[in-house]
């Protein structure tokens, strides 16, 4: 049987296409069921588990029924010339239950979890990779569906999943000088989980690394407001240490993405160094005075000049990596970034 090309998304609303075409997925407890097993990924999901999904503690006596006659019904959907009897080649009956037949291609969910092991597994460009990863997310998981059964674990462990990446994706944007990759799928996580501190944290850190001063300061009092307001709570440390580096950008490795445990930048490090001292002390002294004048937002003549002394400090490390190399292929690619405007 010619299998068509269909693609599934369970990575924000339900939805699923065949040849580019978007397909009705009928009711909302058969989109709610298919959500169901595009969460898990291709695995098996018993009738029970479907069950307990789609009607909790007091199933209809027709539970199971209803659950065969609407995968029979996605199954035309998905693919409008089967037989009444016919399986597909798409939901499959399998060990007490069904899965769907998905793959990368297929299946947002799995080529998301693809993406993400090809950046842990790059030696290069995995900022880039994670953020190919992150940007599949549409939305909070299985969006749109019956809401007793959206509360389902499997989609708040979805969830989760994202939010652990995001935060994964961040320290290595940190860590490699590519921050400003992260920021716009930072700034949408945190969008979605509006106490995680951590992820938070990570978002203050990439402001601060690409500049935008202004914004990570803003970042952190709208966290502490909420906290605040709706759970009694101050910052936690994390979040406080994040807030303290805008003040001083340049005492974390991760705020310039540089390691200073390199031997080749160790080598060079009394010739740089001064250099560098020196347009730390400008770049924190404008950034203090900034901040205590309670004018975050600088004149443009002011955050030009900001701008250019941060350029010069990584214009300056980066000649502190590249110049030992005799030949440009040798060198690092994780050298630096232009200044956010």
């Amino acid at each position: 049987m010619l299998r068509h090309n269909v693609r599934f998304t369970v990575l924000g609303p339900v939805r699923a296409w065949r040849d580019d075409r978007e397909i009705d997925l009928g009711t909302p407890q058969s989109r709610t069921l298919l959500a169901l097993l595009l969460a898990h990924g291709g695995q098996v999901v018993s009738l029970a588990r479907i069950v307990d999904a789609l009607w909790g503690a007091e199933p209809p006596r027709t539970a199971i029924n209803a659950i065969h006659r609407n995968v029979g019904l996605l199954r035309r959907q998905i693919e409008p010339g089967l037989a009444l009897r016919e399986t597909g080649s798409w939901l499959i009956r399998s060990a007490g239950g069904y899965r769907i037949d998905a793959g990368p291609d297929s299946l947002d969910l799995l080529e998301f979890r693809h993406l993400v092991q090809q950046a842990r597994d790059a030696a290069y460009g995995s900022a880039e990779l994670f953020r190919e990863a992150l940007r599949l997310w549409e939305g909070a998981c299985a969006e749109g569906i019956d809401p007793q059964a959206r509360g389902d674990a499997v989609f708040t462990r979805l969830d989760q999943e994202l939010f652990a990446v995001t935060r994964e994706a961040a320290d290595v944007a940190l860590a490699h000088g590519d921050a400003g990759i992260l920021v716009s799928a930072v700034e949408r996580a945190t969008e979605r989980a509006p106490f995680d501190e951590p992820l938070h944290a990570r978002l203050i850190r990439l402001l601060t690394a690409t500049g935008q001063t202004a914004q990570a300061l803003a970042v952190h009092q709208r966290l502490r407001t909420r906290l605040a307001d709706d759970l009694g709570l101050s910052p936690g440390r994390e979040v406080a240490a994040a807030h303290n580096a805008v003040f001083h950008p340049a005492t974390s490795a991760r705020a310039t993405g540089l390691f200073t445990d390199l031997p080749l930048f160790a080598a060079r490090s009394h010739h740089v160094r001064p250099r560098v001292d020196g347009l730390l002390d400008l770049i924190r002294d404008a950034v203090t005075t900034r901040v205590l004048a309670g004018t975050p937002a600088g004149s443009a003549e002011e955050n030009t000049t900001l701008r250019a002394a941060m350029q010069d400090v990584l214009d300056v490390l980066a000649e502190a990596v590249v110049a030992p190399y005799p030949h440009p292929a040798d060198s690092p690619r994780r050298i630096r970034k232009p200044i956010s405007r």
